[in-house]
């Protein structure tokens, strides 16, 4: 039998400026998208009303709210770099094919979700194209910022 063993991997070889870079990109995207680009009709597509919003709003903690997705994020972008590092995907195209490829597979996890729940497609589609965006644009940073 041969033996099999772990790939080698470098955290010393990680951009982790692209990292931090990757993230908080995403983080300022999610902000843009939830806030002025999509907040109206993903809020109906929720099936929330904007005195639920409010009343949601008021009980959340905004430092753990938006600490946990920025963390959310590092955590992604980091996972991301060393699968890059581990795979020598060293260009933006690179990098976005590797983003595309995962955002197939959480979109294909999302819609499994969304078949066992009563929001509209709306919903689903909204936070799919937001996800979209942001593997695809986190693998082209992470793909073309080396060290």
């Amino acid at each position: 039998l041969q033996e099999l063993s772990m790939p080698q991997i470098h955290f010393d070889q990680i951009n982790y400026l692209a990292v931090i870079a990757a993230a908080v990109a995403t983080f300022v995207l999610g902000g843009v998208w939830y806030s002025a680009l999509c907040k109206s009709v993903w809020i109906t597509a929720q099936g929330y009303t904007e005195a639920q919003i409010a009343e949601m709003k008021a009980k959340t903690n905004t430092a753990v709210f938006f600490g946990g997705m920025l963390l959310a994020y590092l955590i992604i972008a980091l996972v991301m770099a060393v699968m890059f590092q581990r795979f020598e995907i060293a260009t933006p195209f690179g990098g976005a094919k590797v983003g595309l490829g995962i955002w197939i597979i959480v979109a294909a996890v999302q819609f499994t979700g969304h078949l066992a729940s009563n929001k509209k497609f709306a919903a689903l589609l909204i936070d799919t194209l937001f996800e979209l965006i942001f593997f695809v644009g986190m693998g082209a940073i992470l793909g073309g910022w080396h060290k």
